[in-house]
């Protein structure tokens, strides 16, 4: 597959319509050919240096909490799971971390950086 960024979706097609990285030309695809890679939101909170507040430690203490909240949501729906009957050749594993991919396992999908929750029967 090739990376690209989803533009828009068109209602009329029942299709994505997505920008293949280092292209300034459009295409179609069907949502069932798009592979999900990285959460496609992005939150960016930013406080100007002075700030005038009149809320209560409480609301803010609200406020943290869900924003909290939303940063483990980001991070859970960007989770992919493998289950193998047995462990694909290929696979470079250091603290439970997949440090290096090759061969079956590349073929796989298994991604570095994973991490590894169990091993055995």
């Amino acid at each position: 597959g090739r990376a690209a960024t989803i533009v828009s979706w068109d209602e009329a097609q029942g299709k994505w319509r997505v920008r293949i990285d280092g292209s300034s030309v459009d295409n179609f695809v069907l949502p069932g050919n798009l592979e999900l890679n990285a959460a496609p939101w992005k939150l960016s909170l930013e406080v100007p240096r002075a700030v005038e507040l009149a809320a209560t430690e409480k609301f803010l203490s609200e406020v943290v909490g869900h924003v909290k909240v939303l940063d483990r949501v980001m991070k859970e729906a960007a989770i992919e799971t493998y289950v193998f009957a047995e462990r694909p050749f290929g696979l470079k594993i250091q603290g439970g971390v997949i440090r290096a991919v090759a061969g079956t396992a590349r073929r796989l999908g298994i991604r570095t950086g994973s991490t590894v929750i169990a091993v055995g029967d």
